[in-house]
């Protein structure tokens, strides 16, 4: 089993009810979150080094990835009489799989951050 369909059983473990024809999706966007978190690795690790935490993480980058994708352009105001719906950019699943996948990831990937004197 390949390291993308691994990420694709685990994601698709993470979610109920995908349909079938949103699975091409998924499993695109899983190649996707496996190329950008092996090119994050710190310096000398590959996915091997630390396979389950990488599998679990880049399913969680690809699940925050298809959860954007399908808010994209969904209602923003809809206003009849007294009522109004409202839907805003924030995506708090997306945003927590993602937060929770870096700190899975965080002992492997490189710094993002650097200090730099002047």
């Amino acid at each position: 089993m390949t390291l993308v369909q691994q990420v694709f059983a685990q994601a698709r473990l993470m979610v109920q009810d995908l349909p079938q024809e949103k699975e091409v999706l998924l499993e695109a966007v899983c190649h996707a979150a496996v190329v950008s978190l092996r090119n994050r690795l710190r310096d000398g690790l590959v996915p091997e080094d630390c396979q389950a935490e990488f599998v679990t993480a880049a399913g969680m980058y690809a699940l925050a990835a298809m959860s954007s994708v399908s808010n994209f352009g969904d209602l923003e105001q809809f206003t009849a009489g007294d009522l109004t719906l409202r839907r805003g950019n924030h995506d708090a699943a997306a945003s927590c799989l993602r937060t929770q996948a870096d700190m899975l990831m965080a002992p492997y990937m490189k710094p993002t951050t650097v200090f730099m004197g002047v």
